[in-house]
């Protein structure tokens, strides 16, 4: 049985925060019709995609 790195535990956290913040933003920007929020959803995601690969342990 491997242990948690606790540092990776933030991380995740971070991610989940990042994704999930994009998730909400891209859904309320498609259905408003609000490019602003769509875009800063999709930047969320890529910035979650990026720290995931960038801290993956």
């Amino acid at each position: 049985m491997t242990s948690v790195w606790r540092p990776d535990r933030g991380i995740r956290r971070i991610v989940v925060a990042f994704a999930g913040t994009a998730a909400v933003l891209i859904t309320v920007g498609a259905a408003s019709g609000s490019i602003l929020m769509l875009g800063l959803g999709v930047w969320g995601a890529i910035a979650a995609c990026a720290l995931e690969l960038v801290y993956r342990p």
